[in-house]
């Protein structure tokens, strides 16, 4: 969508145009690509396609990407050992973030109830966290922001997110948890029974 440096309105017109025409395909699985360091319009966007897609739509937002030094704990994002806010980042002249603090970015740009789940709660395993989302949930959060440290903390949020079946769920990260959520709910959607054949 080119949206990073788009004004917010234009940001979420480019995003809501995208969605429309991924939707004439009925895709199985959506997910939005994000910056690794929070630049741009992400709370926008994330705006648009929730209200385009509708009332059960949740968006999980994972801006750790471990493999490139972005980590985030405490719901701050740790930019190769540094926080965010004291990076070249904060000092972008277009578009300077001057906060670590990922929930409260996204909470500045959208009209929808942001909530966090803290590292302590990833590190309890899938089911802990499966509920803690539902509870989430239920306590009207449309945008979730988690902590992750590790591929493998990705990868228990993955699994968490594939059993919230009652809602449509939207990936929002720089790439990693896109890719491993879409691996699981393939995996899911694929037959399990196995034929071999000895010839």
């Amino acid at each position: 969508t080119d949206s990073r440096y788009a004004a917010p309105s234009e940001a979420k017109a480019r995003v809501k145009m995208a969605f429309e025409n991924l939707n004439k395909w009925q895709f199985d699985i959506l997910c939005k690509r994000i910056d690794s360091t929070a630049r741009g319009n992400i709370g926008y966007e994330v705006d648009a396609l929730l209200e385009a897609i509708g009332e059960d739509a949740i968006s999980i937002i994972v801006i750790s990407y471990p493999g490139s030094g972005r980590i985030t704990s405490g719901g701050y994002l740790i930019v190769n050992g540094a926080p965010l806010q004291k990076t070249d980042v904060a000092k972008d002249p277009i578009n300077p973030l001057k906060k670590s603090f990922i929930p409260s970015v996204i909470q500045q740009q959208s009209r929808f109830k942001v909530a966090h789940i803290s590292l302590e709660t990833v590190l309890e395993g899938t089911r802990v966290l499966q509920l803690e989302l539902l509870n989430k949930i239920m306590q009207g959060n449309r945008i979730i922001v988690l902590d992750a440290v590790t591929d493998d903390d990705i990868e228990e949020i993955a699994k968490a997110m594939v059993q919230l079946i009652d809602y449509k769920i939207v990936p929002v990260d720089p790439g990693p948890l896109t890719a491993i959520y879409s691996k699981h709910m393939l995996a899911k959607q694929t037959d399990k029974k196995k034929i071999l054949a000895a010839i």
